[in-house]
């Protein structure tokens, strides 16, 4: 019924930065207004397929890859044999078939809330098949109502948004419980807890730059390695918003609590990527690791 309204809006209203805003707000709050008793009711069950990726990976590491500009200047095609994690907008890399992620995680609503046609909905379709996905719970009705990620892999995640990890210190080591917000990034979100409830030892960021680069593109097109296609542009206003609102502050005291968690329980998160502004985690030379 809502996509029937849109049709009557004008285009330059829908065109404004202010409208579109308001309107994602208010779609996600009608959609938690509706998916609260149902993620009540499904809490159980999703945990429990959660618990078959206890341990897996013990002792073994990973690469868990974000969506810098830096991982332009880094050949990736090294990672086919490594088990990976990727995030949201990975899939626009032109080589994320040779690379075959083991790892797929998504965490923002916008995506599922955008029409059947965008070019987003249609690639985890045609590359992502077979890729494990981690989905917040939340958005489970809207993948079932929309039939979407069908016959497909895929496992969702209580996203616990009222617990802040920057406010409490404490990062969800066992993701069927739920997880916690690190600011809004995926990284912390989800990757990292899945990287220690799966039992790697050792976990190898890549594209984490953490560098936005607002004063030199406040377009967002030097933020990611895919520049700015037009379907991005939610996720793009969402993250300068809670940079210039101080959330680059948040992220980075979430990273340091998920440091000292990982190397509490005799773990490593090491910061592989090139540049960026990422400087909690120890730095190692991403072409010496193989």
């Amino acid at each position: 019924m809502v996509e029937k309204i849109l049709k009557h809006i004008p285009p330059r209203l829908k065109a404004n930065e202010i409208c579109r805003r308001l309107y994602w707000k208010f779609m996600n709050f009608m959609y938690y207004c509706i998916t609260l008793p149902y993620i009540y009711l499904h809490y159980k069950y999703e945990s429990s397929r959660l618990k078959k990726f206890k341990d897996i990976h013990k002792g073994q590491r990973c690469f868990i890859i974000g969506n810098g500009p830096s991982i332009l200047q880094q050949d990736l095609t090294k990672l086919k044999n490594e088990i990976t994690f990727v995030v949201s907008w990975f899939l626009l890399h032109e080589q994320y078939n040779e690379i075959n992620p083991t790892y797929y995680c998504v965490l923002d609503s916008g995506d599922f809330l955008a029409s059947a046609n965008s070019e987003w909905y249609q690639l985890p379709l045609s590359k992502a098949r077979n890729t494990i996905k981690f989905i917040p719970l939340r958005l489970k009705p809207i993948v079932k109502w929309r039939n979407f990620l069908m016959n497909q892999p895929v496992f969702y995640i209580n996203h616990l948004l009222r617990i802040k990890i920057w406010e409490t210190g404490v990062i969800s080591l066992d993701v069927t419980k739920g997880v916690y917000t690190g600011g809004g990034t995926i990284i912390i979100d989800f990757c990292l807890p899945l990287a220690f409830y799966m039992g790697f030892s050792e976990i190898y960021l890549l594209g984490c730059d953490c560098d936005y680069k607002l004063d030199e593109a406040p377009d967002f097109s030097k933020a990611w390695f895919y520049g700015a296609p037009e379907a991005a542009n939610l996720q793009r206003l969402s993250v300068k918003d809670n940079l210039v609102t101080g959330s680059f502050t948040n992220v980075m005291k979430s990273y340091s609590v998920a440091k000292e968690a990982f190397e509490g329980h005799g773990r490593k998160i090491y910061n592989a990527g090139i540049g960026g502004k990422l400087e909690v985690f120890e730095r190692v030379n991403y072409d010496e690791l193989f």
